[in-house]
């Protein structure tokens, strides 16, 4: 069954973190380093306690579940994490994409009309034109 997505600006409206990683399989397991943020502001301290304490190392994301799907991770893939809250702490990302072959593809899991693919750099490019706009329309980003 498809899941509904919303359109990436939409879905970029409500994020208040978006980051691009770089995978390291460490111990078996894949880590997650910040490479960029491309709206908000990462800090551990954003995170819940739980996942604060499974922070590997500073500038990575904490390890374990809640961030990022079962889906087979290799060492140096990119992978994009998006990032909702309330008033809470993170307790685990909304979604991931994961670059495959330099491209990504936006609500992999939808209806076929959903599914849109980019280039790692066009989805940036994309990205940046949402929050960018959010911000000229006088938008308020919750970060």
């Amino acid at each position: 069954m498809a899941e509904t997505w919303p359109a990436l600006g939409q879905y970029v409206k409500i994020c208040d973190l978006i980051i691009l990683c770089t995978t390291e399989i460490t111990d078996d397991q894949p880590i997650f380093k910040v490479e960029e943020v491309w709206k908000g502001n990462y800090k551990e301290t954003d995170f819940n306690k739980y996942l604060q304490a499974r922070i590997p190392k500073p500038n990575y994301l904490p390890a374990g579940l809640g961030l990022h799907s079962s889906r087979n991770s290799h060492n140096g893939q990119k992978v994009v994490f998006f990032f909702t809250s309330t008033e809470q702490k993170y307790s685990g990302s909304s979604t991931s994409f994961d670059v495959r072959d330099g491209k990504l593809i936006y609500a992999e899991s939808g209806n076929p009309g959903m599914v849109e693919e980019y280039t790692l750099e066009n989805f940036k490019k994309a990205i940046f034109g949402f929050v960018e706009s959010q911000k000229t329309n006088g938008e308020q980003s919750r970060d």
